[in-house]
């Protein structure tokens, strides 16, 4: 196995198991989430943006859960459109840490992990053709 498939593979897992988190308040709250991000942003330029992801909660973290549980499968069974799922990926943590650094300082440090790791695969995928094992 190479580099690459086994970081595509650590990743998948790692944005199955949130998309999984998304859609269970025992692993995580993403709404409790949303709520302290909300207050955190009041009077910034996020504070419309965090107000419209509480009020649309209902429908918005499914929509992120099944989102990453999609495309960390496809990175998982290296099938499908992986260069794709990686720009979704990196579409999805800058939401986060926008929405989301004033609330969880640390979402910078381990959103920027997950940031080097795609643009590694992204270069990858750039340079080689991505062969299916």
């Amino acid at each position: 196995m190479t580099r690459q498939l086994i970081v595509q593979r650590l990743l998948g897992t790692l944005f199955v198991l949130a998309g999984i988190g998304k859609f269970s308040t025992r692993i995580e709250n993403p709404y409790q989430v949303l709520e302290q991000a909300q207050a955190a942003n009041l009077q910034s330029w996020t504070s419309t943006l965090s107000t419209q992801a509480v009020d649309s909660a209902a429908w918005l973290i499914p929509l992120i859960g099944i989102c990453m549980i999609m495309t960390g499968f496809f990175q998982l069974i290296n099938r499908g459109p992986l260069r794709l799922c990686a720009v979704v990926q990196l579409g999805m943590i800058a939401a986060f840490v926008t929405l989301l650094w004033r609330a969880f300082p640390a979402i910078i440090v381990i959103d920027g992990l997950f940031v080097a790791t795609l643009l590694y695969l992204l270069n990858t995928y750039a340079n080689t053709k991505v062969v299916s094992h």
